[in-house]
């Protein structure tokens, strides 16, 4: 659209026939008369003459096809339509690399924002798929200090195995009143499921998006330190204890006030009175370094030892103990504050595959 003339190079043959065209150039302005009656028409007297005329005839402008015939308008036409398809395929092929370099260079930061896209997508359906499911989802408030306190947390993996329905949620509290826990109760009464859980939900809040529970207040953490039981096998040059030993303390370098450090039957590996002992000690490096923590254990008589990892001096944070409740010997997956009933119920389980003496030997 900008192409208001273009500049024709013509030869000509020995009786001044025109005998083959070019284009020069495509130009911007257009091409005026060089007459002298037209030139005083336009008020054409600029000093810069040279300026002036470069886009002045030297003679006044003629109709193209005047006087023509038909025969010869189509051979003026075609040559000129000639040149001008040359001039546009070159054109062409300088549009194709002008926009590839423009994508390169001036759209690069597109593609670096699709990861983030991507990432914005996956967080609405992952949000969608729990609305469908009828889970309630909450923005979390951020707290002004550590604190921390969720009610009607929920962990939605299990909504691949389980209907919502039967999906207990649970609350929790890190608080001046306690920011570590002892964890304590019932096999298969929902202990590691409460802190995958937690996990979970401070991940979410920490991404910028929604969680599964009802309401909550959290505050930001640096490090979420986690330690889960680790299998035993036969390329393993070390023991279960040892393994779980270079893996605490690797854990606890990056340990500060402002982490989370969430911990699965620590210690399991070994008897319940050394298992008790190490895990005295740990609690109590927790508690005067000053991070939140919840430790789940099978060892009910570290729940007994909160008033001492309380009372050892160095303590920044109180410790408190936390159960998987039960009723009538049923677990009711829900994790309560209260102090541990001193069993894990194996026997109920035992009974409930067969293992119990009386069953095995019928």
């Amino acid at each position: 659209k900008n192409i208001k003339s273009i500049t024709i190079g013509i030869n000509l043959d020995n009786e001044m026939r025109l005998e083959d065209l070019g284009i020069v150039s495509t130009n911007e302005e257009r091409y005026k008369s060089g007459n002298l009656f037209d030139r005083i028409l336009r008020g054409d007297f600029s000093k810069d003459k040279k300026e002036n005329d470069k886009y002045v005839c030297i003679t006044p402008l003629e109709p193209i096809f005047k006087g023509l015939a038909d025969d010869q308008k189509l051979a003026v036409n075609s040559s000129f339509k000639s040149a001008f398809n040359t001039l546009l395929k070159k054109s062409l092929k300088n549009i194709q690399s002008g926009v590839s370099d423009y994508m390169k260079n001036c759209a690069k930061f597109l593609l670096d924002l699709i990861p983030e896209i991507c990432f914005f997508i996956s967080g609405v359906q992952f949000l969608n798929r729990l609305k469908e499911c009828g889970v309630t989802v909450c923005k979390p408030q951020i707290s002004r200090n550590k604190y921390s306190r969720i009610k009607g947390l929920m962990n939605p993996y299990l909504l691949n195995s389980m209907e919502k329905e039967e999906i207990i949620s649970n609350d929790v509290d890190f608080d001046e009143n306690a920011m570590i826990y002892v964890l304590t109760g019932a096999n298969s009464g929902g202990k590691s499921v409460f802190l995958y859980s937690l996990g979970i939900a401070q991940i979410l809040f920490q991404l910028g998006l929604f969680i599964p529970a009802e309401k909550a207040v959290l505050s930001p953490v640096d490090n979420i330190c986690v330690h889960f039981p680790i299998k035993n096998t036969a390329l393993n040059s070390a023991g279960r204890l040892e393994q779980e030993c270079i893996m605490l303390n690797s854990i606890i370098k990056d340990i500060t006030p402002n982490s989370l450090v969430l911990m699965d039957e620590t210690f399991s590996s070994t008897s319940a009175y050394d298992g008790s002992i190490l895990a005295e000690e740990l609690l109590k490096h927790f508690a005067s370094i000053g991070c939140k923590c919840v430790f789940s254990t099978h060892i009910h008589e570290l729940a007994m030892k909160i008033d001492e990892i309380n009372n050892s001096g160095k303590s920044t944070v109180k410790t408190d103990n936390l159960i998987a409740g039960t009723e009538n010997g049923i677990r009711t997956h829900k994790i309560l504050r209260k102090n541990p009933e001193g069993q894990s119920y194996a026997k109920d389980i035992a009974k409930k595959y067969g293992l119990l003496f009386d069953f095995i030997s019928d």
